[in-house]
Protein backbone atom coordinates (compact mmCIF):
# COMPACT_ATOMS: atom_id res chain seq x y z
CA UNK A 1 0.00 0.00 0.00
CA UNK A 2 1.36 3.41 -0.90
CA UNK A 3 0.78 6.64 0.94
CA UNK A 4 -1.96 8.49 -0.95
CA UNK A 5 -5.34 10.17 -0.52
CA UNK A 6 -6.98 6.81 0.32
CA UNK A 7 -5.46 7.18 3.80
CA UNK A 8 -7.99 8.48 6.26
CA UNK A 9 -5.72 8.25 9.23
CA UNK A 10 -2.01 7.68 9.62
CA UNK A 11 -0.11 7.60 12.85
CA UNK A 12 3.62 7.42 12.16
CA UNK A 13 6.52 8.96 10.31
CA UNK A 14 7.05 10.39 6.87
CA UNK A 15 10.32 10.42 4.96
CA UNK A 16 10.76 12.13 1.60
CA UNK A 17 6.99 11.99 1.10
CA UNK A 18 6.63 8.29 1.96
CA UNK A 19 5.39 6.52 5.07
CA UNK A 20 8.40 5.09 6.87
CA UNK A 21 9.00 3.04 10.01
CA UNK A 22 6.29 1.88 12.35
CA UNK A 23 2.83 3.26 11.87
CA UNK A 24 -0.88 2.70 11.66
CA UNK A 25 -3.17 3.48 8.76
CA UNK A 26 -6.81 3.10 7.79
CA UNK A 27 -7.80 2.88 4.12
CA UNK A 28 -10.94 4.75 3.04
CA UNK A 29 -12.40 2.65 0.23
CA UNK A 30 -11.85 -0.81 1.70
CA UNK A 31 -12.01 -0.15 5.43
CA UNK A 32 -8.64 -1.88 5.83
CA UNK A 33 -6.64 -1.15 8.94
CA UNK A 34 -2.90 -1.80 8.91
CA UNK A 35 -0.59 -1.61 11.87
CA UNK A 36 3.10 -2.32 11.51
CA UNK A 37 6.25 -1.51 9.59
CA UNK A 38 6.51 0.65 6.46
CA UNK A 39 9.22 1.36 3.90
CA UNK A 40 8.94 3.78 0.98
CA UNK A 41 5.21 3.99 1.55
CA UNK A 42 4.70 0.18 1.40
CA UNK A 43 3.96 -2.43 4.02
CA UNK A 44 7.41 -3.82 4.79
CA UNK A 45 8.53 -5.87 7.77
CA UNK A 46 6.13 -7.14 10.42
CA UNK A 47 2.53 -6.02 10.37
CA UNK A 48 -1.15 -6.70 10.93
CA UNK A 49 -3.80 -6.06 8.32
CA UNK A 50 -7.51 -6.31 8.98
CA UNK A 51 -9.78 -6.26 5.93
CA UNK A 52 -13.39 -6.43 7.19
CA UNK A 53 -15.20 -9.53 5.95
CA UNK A 54 -12.23 -10.59 3.81
CA UNK A 55 -9.27 -11.54 6.01
CA UNK A 56 -7.12 -10.77 9.01
CA UNK A 57 -3.38 -11.22 8.50
CA UNK A 58 -0.49 -11.09 10.96
CA UNK A 59 3.04 -11.61 9.70
CA UNK A 60 5.81 -10.48 7.41
CA UNK A 61 5.59 -8.13 4.43
CA UNK A 62 8.04 -7.26 1.69
CA UNK A 63 7.47 -4.29 -0.66
CA UNK A 64 3.75 -4.22 0.10
CA UNK A 65 3.11 -7.95 -0.30
CA UNK A 66 2.80 -10.78 2.19
CA UNK A 67 6.20 -12.50 2.16
CA UNK A 68 7.85 -14.60 4.85
CA UNK A 69 6.06 -16.16 7.81
CA UNK A 70 2.50 -15.19 8.50
CA UNK A 71 -0.93 -16.17 9.75
CA UNK A 72 -4.26 -15.40 8.08
CA UNK A 73 -7.90 -15.92 8.92
CA UNK A 74 -10.16 -15.50 5.91
CA UNK A 75 -13.67 -14.13 6.06
CA UNK A 76 -15.22 -17.58 5.66
CA UNK A 77 -13.30 -18.91 8.67
CA UNK A 78 -10.43 -20.63 6.83
CA UNK A 79 -7.09 -20.38 8.68
CA UNK A 80 -3.60 -20.48 7.14
CA UNK A 81 -0.29 -20.36 8.97
CA UNK A 82 3.06 -20.65 7.27
CA UNK A 83 5.24 -19.23 4.53
CA UNK A 84 4.18 -16.56 2.02
CA UNK A 85 5.67 -15.07 -1.11
CA UNK A 86 4.26 -12.34 -3.34
CA UNK A 87 0.93 -12.35 -1.48
CA UNK A 88 0.30 -16.10 -1.87
CA UNK A 89 0.93 -19.20 0.21
CA UNK A 90 4.38 -20.39 -0.76
CA UNK A 91 6.63 -22.85 1.09
CA UNK A 92 5.47 -24.94 4.04
CA UNK A 93 2.28 -24.18 5.89
CA UNK A 94 -0.94 -25.45 7.40
CA UNK A 95 -4.42 -24.64 6.16
CA UNK A 96 -7.54 -25.43 8.21
CA UNK A 97 -10.75 -25.08 6.21
CA UNK A 98 -13.98 -23.90 7.79
CA UNK A 99 -15.68 -27.11 6.56
CA UNK A 100 -13.37 -29.18 8.78
CA UNK A 101 -10.75 -30.29 6.24
CA UNK A 102 -7.08 -29.52 6.93
CA UNK A 103 -3.87 -29.53 4.88
CA UNK A 104 -0.29 -29.56 6.17
CA UNK A 105 2.58 -29.32 3.73
CA UNK A 106 4.14 -27.50 0.81
CA UNK A 107 2.72 -24.71 -1.35
CA UNK A 108 3.77 -23.07 -4.59
CA UNK A 109 2.09 -19.80 -5.58
CA UNK A 110 -0.97 -20.61 -3.51
CA UNK A 111 -1.28 -24.21 -4.73
CA UNK A 112 -0.52 -27.39 -2.80
CA UNK A 113 2.85 -28.52 -4.09
CA UNK A 114 5.47 -30.97 -2.85
CA UNK A 115 4.92 -33.25 0.13
CA UNK A 116 1.82 -32.79 2.22
CA UNK A 117 -0.98 -34.32 4.25
CA UNK A 118 -4.66 -33.61 3.66
CA UNK A 119 -7.22 -34.66 6.27
CA UNK A 120 -10.89 -34.60 5.33
CA UNK A 121 -13.69 -33.88 7.78
CA UNK A 122 -15.28 -37.24 6.89
CA UNK A 123 -12.22 -39.17 8.11
CA UNK A 124 -10.46 -39.72 4.79
CA UNK A 125 -6.86 -38.60 4.40
CA UNK A 126 -4.04 -38.39 1.90
CA UNK A 127 -0.31 -38.36 2.64
CA UNK A 128 2.05 -37.86 -0.26
CA UNK A 129 3.18 -35.64 -3.07
CA UNK A 130 1.30 -32.83 -4.81
CA UNK A 131 1.92 -30.96 -8.02
CA UNK A 132 0.06 -27.68 -8.57
CA UNK A 133 -2.85 -28.61 -6.26
CA UNK A 134 -3.23 -32.18 -7.58
CA UNK A 135 -2.13 -35.43 -5.98
CA UNK A 136 0.87 -36.34 -8.11
CA UNK A 137 3.68 -38.81 -7.51
CA UNK A 138 3.80 -41.29 -4.64
CA UNK A 139 1.14 -41.17 -1.95
CA UNK A 140 -1.23 -43.02 0.38
CA UNK A 141 -4.97 -42.35 0.33
CA UNK A 142 -7.13 -43.81 3.12
CA UNK A 143 -10.93 -43.86 2.91
CA UNK A 144 -13.20 -43.46 5.92
CA UNK A 145 -14.23 -47.13 5.74
CA UNK A 146 -10.60 -48.25 6.19
CA UNK A 147 -9.79 -49.10 2.57
CA UNK A 148 -6.54 -47.54 1.37
CA UNK A 149 -4.43 -47.10 -1.75
CA UNK A 150 -0.66 -46.82 -1.76
CA UNK A 151 1.21 -46.01 -4.93
CA UNK A 152 1.46 -43.61 -7.83
CA UNK A 153 -0.83 -40.67 -8.58
CA UNK A 154 -1.03 -38.52 -11.69
CA UNK A 155 -2.94 -35.24 -11.90
CA UNK A 156 -5.15 -36.31 -8.99
CA UNK A 157 -5.88 -39.81 -10.30
CA UNK A 158 -4.72 -43.26 -9.17
CA UNK A 159 -2.33 -43.76 -12.05
CA UNK A 160 0.80 -45.89 -12.38
CA UNK A 161 1.70 -48.77 -10.07
CA UNK A 162 -0.10 -49.16 -6.80
CA UNK A 163 -1.73 -51.38 -4.20
CA UNK A 164 -5.35 -51.06 -3.09
CA UNK A 165 -6.14 -52.81 0.19
CA UNK A 166 -9.73 -53.42 1.33
CA UNK A 167 -10.67 -53.59 5.00
CA UNK A 168 -12.02 -57.10 4.29
CA UNK A 169 -8.45 -58.27 3.60
CA UNK A 170 -8.83 -58.37 -0.19
CA UNK A 171 -6.28 -56.39 -2.20
CA UNK A 172 -5.18 -55.49 -5.72
CA UNK A 173 -1.61 -54.82 -6.76
CA UNK A 174 -0.62 -53.66 -10.21
CA UNK A 175 -0.99 -50.80 -12.69
CA UNK A 176 -3.73 -48.16 -12.72
CA UNK A 177 -4.88 -45.94 -15.54
CA UNK A 178 -6.92 -42.89 -14.44
CA UNK A 179 -8.45 -44.59 -11.38
CA UNK A 180 -9.04 -47.94 -13.13
CA UNK A 181 -7.11 -51.19 -12.74
CA UNK A 182 -5.48 -51.53 -16.14
CA UNK A 183 -2.65 -53.79 -17.29
CA UNK A 184 -1.15 -56.93 -15.75
CA UNK A 185 -1.88 -57.22 -12.04
CA UNK A 186 -3.04 -59.40 -9.16
CA UNK A 187 -6.30 -59.37 -7.20
CA UNK A 188 -6.59 -61.41 -3.99
CA UNK A 189 -10.08 -61.92 -2.56
CA UNK A 190 -10.76 -62.07 1.16
CA UNK A 191 -11.66 -65.75 0.69
CA UNK A 192 -8.17 -66.52 -0.61
CA UNK A 193 -9.22 -66.79 -4.25
CA UNK A 194 -6.68 -65.03 -6.48
CA UNK A 195 -6.62 -63.66 -10.00
CA UNK A 196 -3.37 -62.96 -11.81
CA UNK A 197 -3.52 -61.54 -15.29
CA UNK A 198 -4.76 -58.72 -17.46
CA UNK A 199 -7.11 -55.94 -16.36
CA UNK A 200 -9.00 -53.38 -18.45
CA UNK A 201 -11.07 -50.51 -17.02
CA UNK A 202 -11.16 -52.32 -13.68
CA UNK A 203 -12.33 -55.67 -15.10
CA UNK A 204 -10.60 -59.03 -15.42
CA UNK A 205 -10.09 -58.71 -19.16
CA UNK A 206 -7.60 -60.34 -21.51
CA UNK A 207 -5.66 -63.40 -20.39
CA UNK A 208 -5.54 -64.44 -16.76
CA UNK A 209 -5.56 -67.20 -14.16
CA UNK A 210 -8.08 -67.37 -11.34
CA UNK A 211 -7.24 -69.80 -8.56
CA UNK A 212 -10.17 -70.45 -6.24
CA UNK A 213 -9.85 -71.07 -2.52
CA UNK A 214 -11.38 -74.52 -3.16
CA UNK A 215 -8.37 -75.44 -5.33
CA UNK A 216 -10.14 -75.15 -8.69
CA UNK A 217 -8.32 -73.11 -11.37
CA UNK A 218 -9.41 -71.30 -14.52
CA UNK A 219 -6.77 -70.15 -16.97
CA UNK A 220 -7.65 -68.46 -20.21
CA UNK A 221 -9.46 -65.54 -21.81
CA UNK A 222 -11.60 -63.03 -19.90
CA UNK A 223 -14.09 -60.36 -20.92
CA UNK A 224 -15.45 -57.88 -18.34
CA UNK A 225 -14.91 -60.21 -15.35
CA UNK A 226 -16.28 -63.32 -17.09
CA UNK A 227 -14.41 -66.23 -18.71
CA UNK A 228 -15.03 -65.64 -22.41
CA UNK A 229 -13.02 -67.09 -25.26
CA UNK A 230 -10.66 -70.05 -24.92
CA UNK A 231 -9.73 -71.42 -21.53
CA UNK A 232 -9.24 -74.36 -19.22
CA UNK A 233 -11.11 -74.93 -15.96
CA UNK A 234 -9.63 -77.56 -13.66
CA UNK A 235 -11.61 -78.72 -10.63
CA UNK A 236 -9.92 -79.51 -7.34
CA UNK A 237 -10.33 -83.27 -7.93
CA UNK A 238 -8.49 -83.06 -11.27
CA UNK A 239 -11.56 -83.06 -13.53
CA UNK A 240 -11.14 -80.44 -16.24
CA UNK A 241 -12.79 -78.75 -19.18
CA UNK A 242 -10.81 -77.12 -21.97
CA UNK A 243 -12.40 -75.15 -24.76
CA UNK A 244 -14.75 -72.27 -25.42
CA UNK A 245 -16.45 -70.06 -22.78
CA UNK A 246 -19.09 -67.33 -23.19
CA UNK A 247 -19.96 -64.99 -20.30
CA UNK A 248 -18.75 -67.48 -17.71
CA UNK A 249 -20.51 -70.50 -19.22
CA UNK A 250 -19.03 -73.46 -21.05
CA UNK A 251 -20.31 -72.76 -24.55
CA UNK A 252 -19.16 -73.97 -27.96
CA UNK A 253 -16.50 -76.57 -28.75
CA UNK A 254 -14.60 -78.14 -25.90
CA UNK A 255 -13.33 -81.20 -24.10
CA UNK A 256 -14.37 -82.54 -20.70
CA UNK A 257 -12.17 -85.04 -18.87
CA UNK A 258 -13.19 -86.50 -15.51
CA UNK A 259 -10.75 -87.07 -12.68
CA UNK A 260 -8.16 -89.69 -13.55
CA UNK A 261 -9.20 -89.43 -17.21
CA UNK A 262 -11.94 -91.99 -16.55
CA UNK A 263 -14.68 -90.51 -18.76
CA UNK A 264 -14.22 -87.94 -21.53
CA UNK A 265 -16.49 -85.89 -23.75
CA UNK A 266 -15.38 -83.87 -26.72
CA UNK A 267 -17.79 -81.80 -28.76
CA UNK A 268 -20.39 -79.07 -28.40
CA UNK A 269 -21.59 -77.48 -25.16
CA UNK A 270 -24.44 -75.08 -24.30
CA UNK A 271 -24.71 -73.45 -20.85
CA UNK A 272 -22.24 -75.89 -19.21
CA UNK A 273 -24.04 -78.97 -20.63
CA UNK A 274 -23.18 -81.48 -23.37
CA UNK A 275 -25.43 -80.26 -26.17
CA UNK A 276 -24.93 -80.81 -29.89
CA UNK A 277 -22.59 -83.15 -31.73
CA UNK A 278 -20.02 -84.87 -29.57
CA UNK A 279 -18.07 -87.96 -28.60
CA UNK A 280 -18.35 -89.52 -25.13
CA UNK A 281 -15.81 -92.13 -24.05
CA UNK A 282 -16.39 -94.21 -20.90
CA UNK A 283 -13.57 -95.35 -18.64
CA UNK A 284 -14.37 -98.93 -19.69
CA UNK A 285 -13.54 -98.12 -23.31
CA UNK A 286 -17.04 -97.76 -24.84
CA UNK A 287 -17.65 -94.77 -27.11
CA UNK A 288 -20.76 -92.90 -28.25
CA UNK A 289 -20.62 -90.58 -31.26
CA UNK A 290 -23.66 -88.50 -32.07
CA UNK A 291 -26.01 -85.82 -30.87
CA UNK A 292 -26.53 -84.77 -27.26
CA UNK A 293 -29.47 -82.82 -25.80
CA UNK A 294 -29.27 -81.38 -22.28
CA UNK A 295 -26.40 -83.67 -21.37
CA UNK A 296 -27.85 -86.96 -22.69
CA UNK A 297 -27.49 -88.95 -25.88
CA UNK A 298 -30.41 -88.16 -28.24
CA UNK A 299 -29.86 -89.18 -31.86
CA UNK A 300 -31.86 -91.04 -34.51
CA UNK A 301 -28.67 -92.55 -35.88
CA UNK A 302 -26.13 -92.55 -33.07
CA UNK A 303 -23.00 -94.69 -33.14
CA UNK A 304 -22.07 -96.80 -30.12
CA UNK A 305 -18.72 -98.65 -30.12
CA UNK A 306 -17.94 -101.28 -27.51
CA UNK A 307 -14.45 -101.77 -26.09
CA UNK A 308 -13.84 -104.74 -28.42
CA UNK A 309 -14.64 -102.58 -31.50
CA UNK A 310 -18.17 -103.84 -32.17
CA UNK A 311 -20.31 -101.01 -33.58
CA UNK A 312 -24.02 -100.38 -33.02
CA UNK A 313 -25.92 -97.77 -35.04
CA UNK A 314 -29.45 -96.70 -34.15
CA UNK A 315 -31.76 -94.51 -32.16
CA UNK A 316 -30.95 -93.08 -28.71
CA UNK A 317 -33.32 -91.23 -26.40
CA UNK A 318 -32.55 -89.62 -23.04
CA UNK A 319 -29.21 -91.35 -22.73
CA UNK A 320 -30.26 -94.87 -23.73
CA UNK A 321 -30.49 -96.84 -26.99
CA UNK A 322 -34.03 -97.76 -28.08
CA UNK A 323 -35.52 -100.11 -30.67
CA UNK A 324 -33.47 -102.02 -33.20
CA UNK A 325 -29.85 -101.24 -34.08
CA UNK A 326 -27.50 -102.32 -36.81
CA UNK A 327 -24.57 -104.24 -35.39
CA UNK A 328 -21.25 -104.43 -37.19
CA UNK A 329 -18.80 -106.96 -35.82
CA UNK A 330 -15.85 -107.25 -38.16
CA UNK A 331 -17.38 -108.02 -41.58
CA UNK A 332 -20.67 -109.36 -40.21
CA UNK A 333 -23.65 -107.00 -40.11
CA UNK A 334 -26.92 -107.92 -38.44
CA UNK A 335 -29.78 -106.44 -36.44
CA UNK A 336 -30.11 -106.47 -32.66
CA UNK A 337 -32.60 -104.93 -30.26
CA UNK A 338 -32.35 -103.18 -26.96
CA UNK A 339 -34.10 -104.45 -23.88
CA UNK A 340 -34.26 -102.45 -20.67
CA UNK A 341 -34.54 -104.28 -17.35
CA UNK A 342 -34.51 -102.51 -13.96
CA UNK A 343 -33.14 -99.36 -15.54
CA UNK A 344 -30.29 -101.17 -17.32
CA UNK A 345 -30.12 -101.91 -21.02
CA UNK A 346 -28.53 -104.70 -23.03
CA UNK A 347 -28.37 -105.96 -26.62
CA UNK A 348 -30.53 -108.94 -27.69
CA UNK A 349 -30.64 -110.78 -30.99
CA UNK A 350 -34.27 -111.71 -30.40
CA UNK A 351 -36.31 -108.67 -31.46
CA UNK A 352 -39.67 -110.32 -30.90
Amino acid sequence: MTANDDLVLFDGFWHDGYLEGEGKAEIKETGEVYKGDWSNGLYHGHGELFHPGVYYYVGQYEAGKRSGQGWMERGNGDLYSGSWFNDTEHGNGSYVFHIGDAYYGGYNNGLKHGFGKYVFANGENYIGNYQYDKKHGYGIYTWSDGNFYEGDFFDGYLHGHGKFVYVSGAFYEGPYWFNKRNGHGMFVFASGTTYVGDFWHGYFHGHGTKTYASGSVYEGDWNCDEPTGYGKYTFSDGTYYEGQFVNGFVQGQGKYVSAGEENTYEGEFVDDIFHGLGTFTWDTGEVFIGNFVNGEENDDNGLYIEADGTEYTGKWENGQPVGSHTRKDGKQVDTVCVKVENGHWDWHEDCN
